[in-house]
């Protein structure tokens, strides 16, 4: 459908390659377009790498080396959350290196499960689970990225520091882990190369869609609680395990479980404006200075590929939160029965029916105007919860 309206350019994966392991030729395709960078440059630059991160006689300098054993040794001490700390010039560079490393190596009950941060982070660093790998550009003065550091050294946390000189950089760092990824996991007795992630939350979307008509809407749920432009939906274990007195009271009891929960998860089906952005950076912050739990916060229908892995069997159980909104200027898809916001609620839909399917608590709560007001409603009520948890 993408090739007949040609709204859509595609580009095939190289045959028999685990998708997240191809990210450095779509990142040099990245700088080869975008910032002009030669492609002789380039090929220089893949051919030092190369020798450099195969040269034997050197191991124990090795950047691919020592990485690979920070993340085995990571694995084997327990610690399954790994914090990919940035800056928020490089957030997005660390997200992508988050399937690669969480499809490779998140297995079972000694895998590692990572997800990006950007500083200020809350005050959750002494958490015994997890580790951190800090993404920082070359001469960065950031006083907040600084304390945080000062927080893990002083709490004895493994880290480990990577600095960003030039785009080159992000090349050769992509490939580091890329070899990191598949030494470690050697080193682990897991498979790096299997599927990425289970695919129930998309064919859970894409049941849906298919079924979907004028007359048969299989996207309407009913709403548990409802209070101005905030309704709240939950299934299976949350129906029992949390209030529906209330939407304070709702959020105050999912808190609580906080206790058998190893993280929070907000997974934001919403525009990622200005706007939302700071609001559900601020929301992160609050919510993981009161719990005392890392938040992971993950944006839209990509979020599912980029988070995945924490669907798997074995995966840390974690508090979920999904956000969605109604959409005031809707297109149809073309040659399709239903909308573009019909397409993303369903992708929205698939992830709460998915994380519900597994052992942590999910609620979901959809803004009937997810404007200003709206927002500020939402943001409203979780602090009223979070101010009803308790110590």
């Amino acid at each position: 459908m993408a090739r007949e309206y040609e709204f859509r350019f595609l580009l095939k994966q190289p045959p028999g390659i685990f998708a997240p392991y191809c990210s450095v030729l779509f990142l040099s395709l990245f700088l080869l377009g975008v910032a002009k960078v030669d492609p002789e440059v380039l090929r220089i630059v893949c051919r030092d790498m190369k020798k450099e991160y195969a040269d034997a006689g050197s191991i124990a300098e090795n950047p691919v080396c020592q990485l690979a054993a920070f993340l085995s040794a990571t694995a084997k001490s327990g610690r399954r959350l790994l914090h990919f700390l940035a800056s928020p010039e490089l957030a997005e560079f660390a997200t992508g290196l988050c399937p690669l490393v969480g499809a490779s190596l998140g297995r079972e009950e000694q895998g590692l499960f990572p997800f990006t941060r950007t500083s200020p982070c809350s005050n959750d660093l002494g958490n015994t689970g997890s580790s951190f790998v800090v993404f920082r550009k070359s001469g960065e003065e950031n006083a907040e990225m600084e304390r945080c550091l000062s927080g893990l050294r002083a709490g004895s946390i493994p880290s480990l520091q990577m600095t960003v000189t030039d785009p080159l950089d992000l090349v050769r760092q992509t490939y580091a882990w890329q070899i990191a990824a598949a030494l470690a996991a050697a080193r682990m007795g897991v498979y790096p190369f299997a599927p990425s992630a289970p695919r129930w939350a998309l064919n859970r979307a894409a049941e849906m869609l298919n079924h979907f008509s004028p007359q048969k809407d299989t996207l309407e749920r009913r709403a548990r609680v409802r209070e101005g432009t905030i309704q709240l939906f939950m299934e299976g274990r949350a129906r029992h395990e949390v209030s529906q007195l209330n939407l304070v009271e709702s959020l105050r009891s999912f808190f609580r479980h906080r206790e058998s929960a190893c993280c929070v998860s907000l997974f934001v089906f919403l525009e990622q404006n200005e706007e939302t952005q700071r609001l559900f950076g601020v929301l992160r912050e609050q919510i993981g200075e009161k719990l005392g739990l890392p938040v992971l916060l993950g944006w839209g229908p990509r979020a599912v590929d980029t988070y995945g892995y924490f669907l798997r069997e074995g995966a840390p159980q974690g508090l979920h939160l999904v956000i969605t909104g109604d959409i005031p200027l809707d297109v149809k898809v073309p040659g399709a029965n239903y909308k573009f916001g019909q397409l993303y609620l369903a992708l929205a839909l698939g992830q709460f029916d998915a994380l519900t399917s597994r052992k942590g608590l999910t609620l979901r709560l959809h803004l009937d105007s997810p404007s200003p007001k709206g927002l500020s409603d939402l943001q409203n009520v979780v602090v009223q919860a979070l101010k009803r948890v308790g110590p």
